[in-house]
Parts: C-alpha cells; structure tokens; sequence
C-alpha cells in the first residue's frame, strides 16, 4: 500500500524527535560517567595526567567522541524509552501525570450531567487507557496529528525529557561531588561541585517552566480538539467506559 505525503511527514517528523531524544540521552550518560569516573580515580590526578599528554583538549574531545558514539549505538537499540521518562517524571516533576488528568477532565465535561459521575472510580492507568483509546481513533480518522504538531506540543515535550535527564545527571554528579567534597576533596572538588549544582539548578528551573508551559498547552490544545470532535468524542467515550 502506497504511503501518502501526509504519513511520510509525520515519520520524518517523529523520527527527528526520537533522535533529538536520543542523542540528548547519549550525550548526558557520557557527562554522567565521565563525571563519576573522574572523581573516583581522583580530579587531581586526572589533571596532571591529561597535562602530561600533548593536546589534551584533542585527547578529550576524541575521548568524549568515542564514548558517545559507543553510548548512541547502545541507546539507540532502545525501544522502550518511555517507560524511563514516565519513572523520570514521577521522581521528579509529575507533569504527565497532571497533564493526562487535564485532558481526562476536558473529556469528561462533554459528556451530559448524568454521566459525569462515572468516571470518579476509575485509577490513573484506566483514565490513560480511555485517553489513549479515543485519541488512537481520533488520529486513525480525523486530522488531529496536524493540530497537535502546529501546536509544539510534542517538540515541547521531548525537550521536556531532555531536560529531565540533565536534571537527573547533575542532581547525581552533585551529591557525588559533594560526598568526595565532604571526605576531604581538594579545591577542585569544590569547583567541580559548584558547577554540578549550579547545572542542575539551571536544568531544574527550566523543567519546571516546561512542565508548566506544557500543562497550559495541553489545556488549550485538548480543549480545542474536543470542541471541533465534540459529537466523536462524546460517541467514544459513553463506549469505553461503559465498556469497562
């Protein structure tokens, strides 16, 4: 079967996604055990190492090279980053969590008076399952996949992930660093500390003003969406919770 323009856009477009993604994990997994391994075999030694080998600015460029392209083919076999982001998101922030219950609520309000109390005992992966079902259909017959795009949403998204993972990385590097620091590291232990939370401060603060973005365009775009399908959405979702 002949693949429309349509659908080669939308798989262009989620795989450059998938690999921003990608890369953005490969390159924080290197900073990540670059940072642990020179702290464990000691910053001091690491510097008079590297100032005994010529062009070290080459020799660690070429290391960080190596190591990512090791790395990127390793996640880049990954198939179920998902999960990881949803265990990110729940250590961290919640903001999927907040958002798969803003659009749940968008969804219950189409619903007449008498239907609305239904959906009060269902738990937070049966809500996902009624969202998921409806938008699937939605995607599978109407053109929801260019509201969604011209909205950002999924591109905010990834950097949201991204973000998640330099938050993560230096939150880590940080109490490393300060547990080296505190068992009598040298003044380049307190550097490397400094920097590490300054990071992860910096990587934090831009999580929350995504996360909060997000929860607000979630709001909008899913509002709107259900206002143009209105009478489809109200159809599916009687037939999935009913059907539970």
């Amino acid at each position: 079967m002949a693949i429309s323009d349509s659908e080669r856009g939308q798989y262009a477009y989620f795989s450059s996604l998938e690999r921003t993604i990608k890369i953005s994990l490969a390159v924080y997994l290197v900073l990540l055990s670059g940072g642990v391994l020179s702290l464990s075999f000691g910053l001091r030694k690491t510097v008079t190492l590297l100032s005994g080998v010529p062009y070290p600015a080459g020799l660690l460029t070429l290391c960080f090279l190596v190591l990512f392209g090791l790395t990127y083919f390793i996640v880049s076999r990954v198939h179920r980053l998902s999960a990881m982001h949803i265990w990110l998101d729940q250590r961290f922030f919640g903001f999927l969590d907040k958002s798969n219950e803003i659009i749940f609520q968008a969804l219950v309000r189409v619903l007449e008076a008498g239907d609305r109390s239904f959906p009060a005992d269902l738990g937070e992966d049966e809500k996902y399952s009624v969202i998921r079902a409806i938008f699937s259909k939605l995607a599978d017959n109407f053109r929801l996949f260019d509201t969604l795009m011209e909205s950002g949403i999924f591109r905010y998204w990834i950097w949201y992930w991204v973000m998640n993972y330099g938050t993560f990385t230096f939150t880590i590097l940080t109490l490393v660093g300060s547990s080296v620091m505190f068992a009598g590291g040298g003044s380049e232990v307190r550097t490397f500390f400094t920097i590490c939370w300054i990071s992860a401060l910096a990587h934090l603060a831009v999580n929350l003003t995504l996360g909060n973005l997000l929860t607000r365009l979630t709001r909008s775009v899913s509002e709107s969406i259900i206002l143009t399908y209105k009478p489809q959405i109200t159809a599916m979702l009687r037939e999935s919770l009913h059907g539970k």
